[in-house]
Formats: C-alpha cells, sequence, structure tokens
C-alpha cells in the first residue's frame, strides 16, 4: 500500500514539473554521454531528475549562482548510476552544494615515517548530510558527478 501511495505521489510530481521538453533537450544534448541511450532510458533518466529535483536542494558556495541548466545537468548525472533502481537509493540527505571552479581542499596525510603531506581532490561527498561538487565543465564534469552520487557509498575522495 504503501509503494502504491508513493508512485502515485511521485507520477503527480513528474506530470507537474515546469521544465520544458526544450531545457531537458538542451541539458541533454550538453551530455554527449547520453548518446548511447535508448529513449527509453533518456526517459526514465530524465524522470528520475525530476524527482531527483524536487527532492535535493542545489546551494552555491563562494557566491556562485547554481543556475537550472547546472542542476539540470547535476541531476541527469546523478541518476545514471539508479537508471535500473529507485530515487529512494538517494534517500538520507538533501543537500547538494556546487562550489566553483578554483576549489580545492587540502588534507593533511602523515604517512609511516611521519612526513605530512596534502593531496589536493577534486570531489568530496558526505551521503549522510551533504554531498560537494566541483563546478567544471561540462565535457569533464560527467565523470565527477557520477563518481560523487554512486549509490550506497559512505565517503568517497577522488584525488
Amino acid at each position: 500500500m504503501i509503494k502504491l501511495i508513493r508512485n502515485w505521489f511521485n507520477n503527480r510530481i513528474i506530470k507537474r514539473s515546469t521544465i520544458t521538453q526544450a531545457e531537458w533537450n538542451q541539458a541533454l544534448a550538453s551530455l554527449p554521454l547520453l548518446v548511447a541511450y535508448t529513449t527509453d532510458e533518456k526517459h526514465t533518466l530524465k524522470n528520475l531528475a525530476i524527482l531527483f529535483l524536487h527532492r535535493k536542494i542545489f546551494e552555491g558556495a563562494h557566491g556562485l549562482v547554481v543556475s537550472q541548466e547546472m542542476t539540470l545537468i547535476i541531476a541527469l548525472q546523478a541518476c545514471i548510476p539508479i537508471l535500473k533502481m529507485d530515487i529512494n537509493a538517494y534517500d538520507g540527505w538533501v543537500s547538494i552544494i556546487v562550489y566553483p571552479v578554483g576549489f580545492s581542499p587540502k588534507r593533511e596525510v602523515m604517512d609511516e615515517f611521519g612526513v605530512q603531506s596534502g593531496p589536493r581532490l577534486t570531489a568530496l561527498t558526505w551521503v549522510a548530510y551533504k554531498v560537494t561538487i566541483k563546478n567544471m565543465p561540462n565535457d569533464f564534469m560527467g565523470n565527477i558527478i557520477i563518481f560523487v552520487f554512486s549509490p550506497n557509498s559512505i565517503l568517497r575522495i577522488r584525488v
């Protein structure tokens, strides 16, 4: 019964989406990795992205203004790993922080000899609380977004 109500609610959200087909077409066209996907897969991806956008909050860091185009591109790529799953795979967190290109946190690491070094990270995620995404050009963004939004991960760092 709960699944029936959840499906009804999700379908209602999808039908009431205010994103135009032209906006979806532009977002899909900007992602060359989606060329190999079938029409049905793209349709499922679009529906998952609508639900993703409904459930998640996008925040720009350091003055970055997050545009609708950015949210569509991020949502489409974020839903690729759950294409054959359910949007509930991303339950447990609600906020996505999008950083400007210059963001790269430093982390101090001490090896067994006591030497400290600081690898530079390009993407960092806390699935339980917030997801952090570095804003990159579309041709490179795909790898980061898919990496960051891997379901069932606790902490992933890409060096």
